[in-house]
């Protein structure tokens, strides 16, 4: 497609209906510096899925464009086609763009997911951690009270035992009455 036929009609078109770079860009989902260059004729080789979306927001025909000599009735015939082709070329960009998203999406799902399991095994095995050291304290607790018991045992036999003996033997005792 020859760039100076594509900035003429653009521009011709531009004229006509009054709108701005900025909103033939908006209704064109086109960027204004890409609206910009085809309309200045800037662009070396303009692509037909570049140009017709620029050229159906200006109210305009892709036929109507590359051939300025047809009847009108030819030319309604040949729009209604490149309008179908165009709304092809868009579903069909757009299943790709959804499904590229719905793929993105799963993925970063499936990773957020692992993150989310490595993150509970990791807190699980530190709770199993805590947890078997605090048996450890339990259990040296426990045995510090038994030695202490056996302490307080053996404390309490001694003194039973003086205390029979001083009953028995109140001569040679500590207790003097």
């Amino acid at each position: 497609m020859k760039a100076e036929l594509v900035a003429e009609y653009l521009s011709h078109l531009r004229l006509k209906t009054g709108l701005t770079y900025e909103s033939v860009a908006e209704k064109s989902n086109r960027s204004v510096s890409t609206v910009k260059k085809l309309c200045n004729g800037q662009t070396e080789d303009p692509r037909v899925d570049t140009v017709a979306p620029v050229v159906y927001a200006l109210g305009g025909s892709m036929d109507e464009m590359l051939n300025p000599g047809k009847n009108k009735n030819e030319i309604k015939e040949v729009s209604v086609s490149s309008l179908k082709e165009l709304y092809e070329f868009q579903l069909t960009t757009m299943k790709e763009t959804n499904e590229e998203h719905i793929s993105n999406i799963r993925s970063h799902y499936e990773q957020h997911h692992e993150d989310l399991k490595e993150n509970f095994e990791r807190r699980l095995a530190d709770k199993r951690e805590i947890n078997e050291s605090y048996k450890e304290q339990i259990k040296d607790l426990k045995r510090a009270n038994l030695i202490k018991g056996w302490i307080i045992a053996g404390l309490a036999a001694i003194f039973v035992v003086l205390f029979i003996m001083e009953i028995l033997h109140p001569e040679h005792g500590w207790l003097r009455y």
